[in-house]
């Protein structure tokens, strides 16, 4: 992996590489602006703490996004099927 430029796909060390960005902006104070790949999210990180990913890695979170939104309509699903309520209706 070499030098780090804009438009890499890259992770963050401190937060244990579980999001992946893009990168918009590299900043004259040696700061990143991310965009998020798979998450609406804006991020800015040091460039020491930015790791850029590697293929298996951005298949491995793209893959783990599709279970966590699969789990999330699943879920949805169930409250609409059954007499959910809201706490304290009755």
């Amino acid at each position: 992996m070499g030098k780090i430029k804009i438009g890499d796909i890259v992770t963050r060390k401190s937060h244990d590489h579980d999001i992946l960005f893009k990168i918009v902006r590299l900043n004259p104070n040696g700061h990143a602006d991310l965009k998020g790949l798979h998450f609406r999210l804006r991020a800015d990180a040091p460039l020491h703490d930015l790791i850029q990913a590697s293929p298996g890695q951005t298949e491995s979170l793209a893959k783990a996004r599709e279970r966590l939104m699969t789990t999330r309509k699943n879920l949805s699903a169930r409250k609409s099927t059954h007499l959910w309520r809201p706490a304290g209706q009755p």
